[in-house]
């Protein structure tokens, strides 16, 4: 399954492992993410993945901000995973 999401907060996801007490924080500057899950694997949930982004196909959407780059820009994506035991 992969799902999309606008974000207004930086700080996207927290996680908790129930088994293992571990959690993962994630945050970032980017304006979006997408979210897959490994619910087609045999064990139902035991994959989880968070992609932080930028709007897909938004040079052709003149209405949401695109990362269209010329050779000379730079771009930069924050993104950082906190993990820590409950």
């Amino acid at each position: 399954v992969t799902l999309f999401f606008k974000i207004d907060n930086p700080k996207i996801a927290k996680i908790h492992a129930r088994n293992t007490r571990i959690c993962l924080e994630v945050e970032t500057n980017q304006i979006a993410f997408n979210l897959y899950t490994g619910n087609f694997l045999p064990e139902k949930q035991s994959t989880i993945c968070l992609e932080a982004k930028g709007f897909t196909d938004s040079m052709n959407h003149p209405n949401i901000p695109s990362y269209n780059l010329l050779p000379s820009e730079l771009y930069e994506r924050e993104v950082m995973f906190r993990f820590s035991i409950y």
